[in-house]
């Protein structure tokens, strides 16, 4: 299983957040396009994420619905075809929410920057600090910390839970 240290937040200008994370030595990776389809289930979370630059994976991961630095395990499970694991999911399950967004990936020090434009939603950040085998995770608190700070993101801005939560609640509204 994969861990990180992950918070996700509110960002009004994305052209800011890349200029921040270039000047702070990050590497951009791709630009894409990604639809994820979240799925009923009892715990935790199961999506299944289709790529425009990496194809689609199915990702069952379990991470607490809390603002601030949080850990998440998850893993990530290549599908060869998600329109049917799709209808087979949503069959079974049945679709929870649906997030369109592009996103672009940056990595800087094992800690992966997200500049998301969510449709319906608006633009945010996300920072996955990337946990070592045997690492506590002190070290991505640590990493999250910083880039909170150098990117300038107040506390209020932070997201408890994910997209697809904010998808649901805006539904319901």
């Amino acid at each position: 299983m994969s861990s990180n240290v992950e918070i996700k937040a509110r960002y009004a200008d994305l052209t800011k957040a890349r200029r921040i994370a270039v000047e702070l030595g990050a590497e951009m990776l791709a630009c894409e396009h990604q639809i994820d389809t979240y799925f009923h289930v009892k715990s935790g979370r199961l999506k299944l994420r289709e790529s425009s630059a990496c194809g689609a994976h199915l990702i069952p991961y379990c991470r607490p619905d809390q603002t601030g630095p949080k850990r998440s395990d998850y893993e990530i499970i290549a599908i060869a075809n998600p329109v049917r694991i799709r209808e087979m999911l949503s069959e079974i399950l049945s679709v929870l929410a649906t997030v369109d967004k592009v996103r672009e990936i940056y990595l800087l020090d094992r800690t992966r920057i997200h500049l998301d434009d969510v449709k319906d939603l608006g633009t945010f950040i996300e920072f996955e600090a990337m946990l070592a085998e045997g690492e506590t995770g002190q070290e991505g608190h640590e990493r999250v910390d910083r880039l909170l700070s150098a990117f300038d993101i107040a506390p209020a801005d932070l997201l408890e839970g994910s997209y697809s939560d904010l998808i649901r609640r805006s539904a319901h509204h």
